[in-house]
């Protein structure tokens, strides 16, 4: 096994942070996207070339794991290597940690398939891509692996109507921004990240999540299925459900929809925890806060 490439050099600034005081969630999938379009040039698929083609390198399945904050002015980096080859795609691992050789602060492992831009339907990975990826394989770090998130297969796709049905909170709403697509003018995940994170406020205040002074919420790890395209103009719904509440921790489910066809754009869930302002670590939920949230679990709600 080869060593990791580093794919990303730079630093957090402070529009990039959030009321938590650091970098905000729908970063660390931009820079993900950033540094895998870096990686993916040095195989032989940069955005000149997939564009040249007419071909995208679309994001399927995305797990990811926040290990440590990065806070205003910290400098990080960002390497990549590649976990599995196979005749249509790759599955790439993306690290991003403090400094140049500090402690990791997220993981990223995205299954890419190589496919036509426009049709979306997969193209065989060139000769050439998959020798160069086979040179940069990596092993999948323990601190990197799913903790409380099941790699399930994906349950049936759902539709705007059977959420509203189930009753999923209404929490973001609004239109697909150009700056946050890809080449193709679809939503990137970024895009996707954004609009959860934006919404989320709204999920806690119609579900009354207690919050005593001095403590907010940070999330541990997400899972994203990429399901349908979405594009730039185009109006996105995400609601959103407590799936399961325990004693440290909440898993949150989101589904993303068009909000005028009412089709799925992507499913997700995430692991959230109270999080400490002053002391920056997780704390547990108190019993009052466990039976007010357990009251709007939606059984069977998952990915």
């Amino acid at each position: 096994m080869s060593e990791m490439i580093q794919v990303l050099r730079s630093s957090v600034q402070t529009w990039e942070c959030d009321r938590m005081g650091h970098l905000n969630v729908r970063h660390y999938f931009g820079k993900s996207g950033e540094g895998v379009a870096y990686f993916g040039s040095l195989l032989g698929l940069s955005p000149r070339e997939l564009d040249r083609r007419g071909w995208l390198l679309a994001p399927r399945d995305q797990h990811v794991r926040f290990l440590r904050e990065l806070r205003p002015g910290a400098p990080y980096t960002a390497s990549a290597g590649v976990l599995e080859v196979s005749s249509e795609g790759l599955k790439i691992l993306t690290l991003l940690r403090h400094g140049v050789d500090g402690p990791p602060a997220a993981t990223l492992t995205t299954d890419y398939l190589l496919c036509d831009r426009d049709a979306r339907t997969p193209r065989p990975l060139p000769d050439e891509v998959r020798q160069r990826a086979l040179v940069h394989r990596c092993e999948l770090p323990e601190y990197a692996a799913p903790r409380g998130l099941e790699p399930t297969a994906p349950a049936p796709e759902p539709t705007l109507q059977e959420a509203e049905v189930r009753g999923l909170v209404p929490a973001f709403l609004g239109r697909v921004r150009p700056e946050l697509c890809d080449a193709s003018g679809h939503l990137a995940p970024e895009g996707h990240m954004a609009a959860v994170s934006d919404g989320v406020t709204h999920f806690f205040l119609h579900t009354e999540r207690p919050q005593p002074p001095g403590i907010g919420g940070a999330a541990l790890e997400y899972r994203f299925v990429y399901r349908n395209p979405i594009a730039a103009g185009d109006f996105l719904s995400v609601r959103s459900g407590y799936a399961e509440v325990s004693e440290k921790t909440m898993r949150i489910a989101h589904q993303l929809f068009d909000a005028v066809s009412g089709r799925c754009v992507a499913t997700s869930e995430a692991v959230v925890v109270n999080f400490d302002l002053e002391a920056r670590r997780a704390v547990a939920l108190t019993p009052e806060q466990r039976a007010q949230l357990q009251a709007h679990v939606i059984a069977d709600l998952r990915i």
